[in-house]
């Protein structure tokens, strides 16, 4: 990720709509598969300003990894009481089956070796241990902000179910989210390409938190309620949950 983004990814992941939204609807998904535990040993991987750590910490024994040294500075300054690393998937996790939960929200997509990425996690993971990614969908999606993020790749939520189970996860659930946004971001997307507007360089959170920000992260953390009972079709983002047999 370039340092310019980083930066702001630090400053907007606990406030910006998008985020915030994602938080909930995660929290939401880790709830309905984790409720009642409070002795696990987690970690997530690319944990970034260490949003999802406040989730995870409820859950047990939560530990932090990340590639860049500044995000995990910012982690430990916020949460001096965790353990937080850098380190790269799959070099740096810890001990075989070590651990019950391994987390990476939008992180696999960074990785351009993905299947060794996906292997050494199912490796770290505990008999029974519970695997729970997000990347973001749709090849045909791709823009700038990928660039600047330096993804390697976009999924179909059947492509992310491949690669999980090629590299033996049994996934128990996989949906699309963010989806009531979808046909925003597709006509954001295919107007910047009629219209030849040109963002190289800029990320798509290059925008101010202004009034609309509140009501964006309810409109789109309203899919948790959703998500209860049902797989979404279609979603700039897909959530999957895998186990280790």
């Amino acid at each position: 990720m370039d340092e310019y983004l980083l930066a702001q990814h630090s400053e907007l992941e606990w406030v910006h709509w998008w985020f915030s939204g994602r938080r909930l609807i995660l929290a939401e998904v880790l709830d309905r598969w984790l409720r009642g535990k409070t002795d696990l040993e987690l970690l997530d991987v690319g944990c970034g300003a260490g949003t999802m750590l406040e989730v995870l910490r409820r859950y047990g024994r939560v530990s932090g990894m990340d590639t860049a040294e500044d995000a995990v500075r910012y982690c430990r300054n916020r949460f001096p009481e965790l353990e937080i690393s850098v380190g790269r998937v799959p070099e740096s996790l810890p001990l075989p089956g070590s651990l019950d939960v391994v987390t990476a929200f939008d992180v696999i997509e960074h990785i351009r070796e993905a299947d060794r990425a996906l292997s050494g996690i199912h490796n770290v993971l505990a008999p029974g241990g519970m695997f729970v990614c997000t990347v973001p969908a749709y090849r045909w999606l791709w823009g700038p902000h990928d660039d600047l993020n330096h993804h390697c790749r976009r999924y179909t939520r059947a492509e992310l179910v491949r690669d999980l189970e090629k590299a033996g996860f049994t996934v128990e659930w996989a949906s699309y989210f963010n989806t009531l946004l979808l046909l925003l971001a597709i006509l954001i997307r295919l107007g910047r390409k009629l219209f030849r507007v040109e963002r190289a360089g800029r990320s798509d959170f290059d925008v101010g938190i202004t009034v609309a920000n509140k009501p964006l992260c309810r409109i789109f953390a309203a899919e948790r309620f959703v998500l209860r009972f049902l797989r979404l079709p279609a979603g700039l983002s897909v959530v999957a949950v895998a186990r280790r047999a």
